[in-house]
């Protein structure tokens, strides 16, 4: 017995060792892209230290000569700022001349990095302009140092007092990976004032790392040999086999590419909560469609969403899938319980604004074609306004083919988690309830059935004169109680305006002002003066605000520098687009013809004396230049009361009678 185990034990250990030798080994592999992908930080530059060294990383900084500062200099004279932190500490670079109105090929700031060993290269920073700093920016990319090209459409710049974030994914542009020169600009064109100055902080270049995975490699030179397969002992059971489900292979429908596409509705802006949420009117949130079977998985890199004035543009990134929706949110908790695919900067206007979708500046898709009013949504539960789906098939966009949410069938929270009248990132509750022609009606039908609209007042703020140069409340003297703000009704039914409010930049400037028991018909007007409201808009730039009962905004327009006097913002037609260079029309229809009027001959009316501008803090205008103090810098104000005369100051805005002696 004991002899004949020794050759048994010899051909056991003998297949053991053949099987360690020869058998396909089954072992994890770390995944080569970590390697060279080790992620996070490849450059950033904060400014904090009162240089253009990145803060982290390596890299070179440098601008074009059309911009002020303009090279050579020293790092010393670049203009550093305060920055996104607020804080003494963080600084910012500040930059003007931006005067172009397109694409100066000279004014640029330019971001030059090594990204040997990177892969799917992504940039964000943050930006702020004055009020008369450039409205257009555009990114520009090169993979030598030299030959620049556009990445995406320019998107929009507003004035603002808050820092704003501009993300973008250049994982499409692989010739950028591994690339020692890969080079990055970033161009600023029209404003309205060579002045203007455009702002920037925390540029940041990140690599976007794929995730490792496990892998079963075979390496070439174990594979098992043809002269070992008659030896049965070398014979290879099932569960030594490796498999295919060992080694992942992702479908070709996983796969995200970018389309060039001009085909109309191929993907579409399916819902648009232009009135907010009961949460706030400012959390707007609006949502994109791909039709499945169509385009697939995309890469929304050159896709742009953006209203006609220019606010809001914006360029979208990341991807939307197959049959899968794209929801973009003021801010994550717009829409509490859902996370939004993309957050954007720009308030859309309650009185209505045409929505383009574009791919590489080709129109694929449009809202609210037709302009004016918005065809449906809001109501006192901030409804979304819904694309309608026959059957499943979208149309062109018009009128018709938007309902207004009624709450029948709804998704998502907004911030006090009410529940939203609409349908973010789920199907549309007009593509489940639109009942179908071959059905008849039944009692349960009524739920579902598109409520009949109930005719409502809408007014709008529709012209406002911030600097006048005339007599236009035609109470003797040339002030700033001459500006004025026109309402127009342009609802069907009449609006009684009692509890409704005027107000300019919140928070700041002049109290708001109640309007009084007022009622408007379809179509008419109404005009507030200063005089009244007290309401001083800023030359300097400002807000006109409209405030319905509950102090919600209801409409809103934000105007920078007022250069010219008599000079108004207006919208053309009445309640539609809005114009820098109207002549004032207080109650009449508006119009960018003509002049202003003249004061009549031998009237010698002159604006009241003021050398400071209205830029300033209010008490110090109010106190030298308006109401109380107006004419104390005009010395023939004093002389003309002699030595001790008393001068009264006026009394309508005080139960106190006030004089200098």
């Amino acid at each position: 017995m004991q002899k004949r185990n020794r050759p048994f034990r010899f051909l056991l250990a003998l297949t053991v060792l053949c099987a360690g030798v020869f058998a396909p080994r089954v072992e994890q592999v770390d995944a080569k892209p970590l390697a060279a992908c080790p992620g996070g930080t490849i450059a950033e530059w904060d400014f904090d230290s009162s240089d253009v060294n990145p803060s982290t990383g390596s890299g070179i900084f440098s601008s074009g000569s059309g911009i002020t500062p303009a090279p050579p200099f020293p790092p010393s004279t670049y203009n550093f700022v305060e920055g996104e932190g607020g804080l003494p500490a963080d600084q910012a670079l500040s930059f003007t001349s931006w005067n172009t109105p397109v694409k100066d090929d000279t004014a640029y700031i330019e971001f030059k990095l090594d990204t040997t060993g990177r892969s799917s290269i992504q940039l964000s920073f943050k930006y702020r302009r004055s009020g008369t700093g450039p409205g257009k920016v555009q990114v520009a990319y090169s993979t030598d140092g030299v030959n620049f090209t556009d990445f995406g459409s320019p998107f929009s710049v507003s004035p603002s007092p808050v820092w704003d974030t501009q993300s973008l994914d250049f994982t499409p542009i692989t010739a950028l990976d591994n690339n020692p020169n890969a080079t990055f600009r970033i161009y600023a064109y029209e404003t309205t004032n060579g002045s203007g100055t455009l702002r920037f902080d925390n540029i940041v270049f990140t690599e976007l790392c794929p995730t490792a995975t496990p892998t079963d490699t075979l390496p070439a030179t174990e594979t098992p040999t043809p002269t070992i397969t008659d030896t049965p002992s070398l014979t290879l059971v099932a569960s030594d086999t490796p498999t295919s489900t060992e080694t992942p292979t992702p479908t070709a429908t996983s796969a995200c590419a970018l389309s060039n596409t001009t085909t109309p509705l191929a993907l579409v802006i399916n819902e648009v909560a232009w009135a907010g949420t009961r949460a706030s009117s400012s959390d707007e949130w609006i949502e994109l469609y791909n039709p499945p079977g169509g385009l697939g998985c995309v890469i929304l890199t050159g896709w742009v969403l953006r209203a006609e004035d220019g606010s809001p543009t914006i360029p979208l990134t990341g991807t939307i899938s197959d049959g899968g929706y794209f929801l973009l949110e003021h801010s994550e908790t717009t829409v509490s319980d859902l996370a939004s695919n993309q957050l954007y900067s720009g308030a859309l206007s309650n009185s209505g604004e045409k929505l383009y979708l574009e791919n590489n500046g080709n129109r694929i898709d449009t809202a609210n074609i037709d302009g004016g009013v918005w065809p449906a949504g809001g109501g006192s539960y901030y409804a979304s306004m819904e694309r309608l789906m026959k059957g499943g098939v979208i149309s062109a966009d018009s009128p018709t083919q938007w309902l207004t949410n009624t709450g029948v069938v709804k998704n998502g929270l907004d911030k006090n988690s009410n529940a939203i009248y609409g349908t973010p990132r789920a199907k549309n509750w007009a593509a489940v309830v639109t009942p179908t022609p071959s059905r008849s009606p039944t009692p349960t039908r009524t739920n579902t059935k598109v409520p009949t609209p109930v005719p409502v007042g809408r007014p709008v703020i529709n012209e406002f004169l911030p600097r006048p140069g005339f007599d236009w409340n035609q109470d003797g003297k040339i002030d700033v109680f001459d500006e004025f703000i026109e309402i127009k009704n342009l609802g069907p039914v009449s609006i009684n305006l009692k509890g409704w409010m005027l107000d300019d930049v919140e928070n700041s400037g002049s109290a708001p002002f109640t309007l009084p028991d007022l009622t408007l018909k379809p179509g008419e007007r109404a005009v507030f003066y200063g005089l009244k409201t007290n309401i001083l808009l800023s030359d300097g730039g400002d807000a006109v605000r409209l405030l319905n009962p509950k102090k919600v905004v209801y409409d809103s327009y934000t105007y920078p520098i007022a250069k010219v006097k008599d000079q108004a913002w207006c919208r053309l037609p009445d309640g539609v687009d809005w114009y820098a260079d109207c002549r004032p029309t207080p109650n009449e229809q508006n119009s960018r013809e003509g002049s202003p009027p003249q004061m009549p001959a031998g009237e010698n009316l002159t604006p009241l004396v003021c050398n400071l501008p209205d830029t300033l803090p209010q008490a110090f205008y109010l106190a030298e230049c308006t109401g109380f103090g107006a004419n104390v810098w005009s010395r023939m104000y004093w002389d003309a009361k002699g030595a001790g005369g008393k001068l009264f100051f006026r009394t309508d805005a005080s139960k106190w009678e006030f004089f200098v002696e």
